[in-house]
């Protein structure tokens, strides 16, 4: 079976009022879909995108080949991607982000006293976005300064094709501060030789994996609070129902990110000839995985339009699967973790007020701005 053209723009005004009817008409018109370059094959359904995520030698991560043109770990395949992610890994280690969380916590219950008695606020520019770069900040041992001018230059990012580059005067800066400092910081554990035979990672990788780390909170982090917030204001009952009992955060979070997950897709290339649902993939097909069209299958989700923060977790897809889960991970849901408990002890009753501002992208789903009332 050959593939249908299918016409899909995420920055189309139909997409950010119905995105859960434009991810179900991807989904029942056929099991994979040309976009509109006519080249780039399109998967949305839950099994079909999982399958796909888990067959790496079929479905490539590596779009450069062997030789990317940065060391960017989602651009490798096993094994040189288990190599990278091993020596990343000693250094970004669960048990070094975990011991920032009262740090982190500090953060946030400064940015809440800032307009607690206000009565209402922009929670997306006044918290979640101050938040989020000031803990990238605190990471990666950037001053407040440095931190506010790598958001200025991730919303840039969204906007251009520039990648990295913008980013390297700053990083490498950072990388000079800590050449001969004895810290024990992320930065300092990132420049020691690792790995069994003591390779140390090239400036290259240390380049890519930091860039890495400032979108990801100045972005896809960013947008997973924010819209995690969202929902759960749009549900009073449910918010008020965690503020009582703050142990339902973890769970309401899985669900925030199912429902509405920070990225709407991942690429893939196609090492040879491969079949899904019936669709012939030729090889050297660029493919999409749609995390978000995914996540809301009724194959595979009951109800899954409705927010739920009671649904058990029934593992989606919002950071990946397999090989490729989100390395960034721990770090992503401690801070929400922290930013809910505080938001929700501050703020038991809350109210949206007017219509959220989403983020025009190609490819992130977020908020520019989310003005709430609350109450004590």
């Amino acid at each position: 079976m050959r593939p249908k053209l299918v016409e899909f723009n995420p920055n189309s005004a139909e997409f950010r009022v119905d995105r859960s009817g434009s991810f179900r008409t991807l989904r029942d018109q056929g099991p994979a879909y040309l976009a509109p370059d006519a080249t780039t094959l399109v998967l949305s359904r839950y099994e079909d995108v999982v399958a796909a995520a888990t067959e790496w030698e079929v479905f490539s991560s590596a779009l450069f080949g062997d030789a990317p043109p940065l060391e960017i770990l989602n651009l490798f395949d096993p094994p040189a991607h288990a190599e990278l992610k091993s020596k990343l890994s000693q250094a970004y280690s669960a048990q070094r982000i975990l011991a920032l969380e009262p740090e982190i916590r500090s953060i946030a219950r400064s940015l809440i006293g800032a307009f607690a008695a206000n009565g209402s606020a922009d929670f997306v520019r006044q918290f979640v976005r101050p938040f989020t770069t000031r803990v990238m900040g605190v990471l990666l041992g950037f001053s407040d300064e440095q931190a506010a001018q790598c958001q200025k230059l991730s919303d840039a990012a969204l906007l251009s094709n520039d990648g990295l580059m913008p980013f390297v005067p700053l990083i490498q800066e950072l990388i000079a501060d800590h050449r001969d400092a004895q810290r024990n910081d992320l930065m300092t554990a990132l420049l020691r030789p690792g790995g069994a035979q003591g390779d140390a990672l090239s400036e290259g990788a240390i380049l890519a994996f930091c860039w890495g780390i400032i979108l990801g909170n100045n972005c896809t982090t960013m947008d997973a609070i924010a819209n995690g917030i969202h929902l759960l204001a749009s549900s009073p009952e449910q918010w008020q129902e965690v503020a009582k009992n703050p142990a339902l955060v973890p769970q309401a979070f899985e669900e925030m990110m199912r429902c509405e997950p920070p990225t709407h897709n991942s690429q893939r290339v196609t090492t040879k000839e491969a079949v899904i649902s019936g669709v012939t993939i030729p090889k050297g097909t660029p493919v999409l995985l749609m995390w978000g069209a995914a996540n809301l299958d009724e194959r595979k989700f009951e109800d899954p339009d409705r927010f739920n923060i009671h649904r058990p977790n029934d593992r989606h897809v919002a950071l990946g699967w397999g090989t490729h889960f989100c390395i960034g991970a721990v770090l992503a849901y401690m801070e929400a973790r922290v930013a809910f408990e505080e938001l929700l002890a501050a703020f038991p009753r809350v109210r949206v007020v007017g219509e959220p501002e989403r983020i025009p992208s190609d490819w992130q789903w977020g908020l520019e701005s989310l003005v709430l009332e609350f109450h004590k």
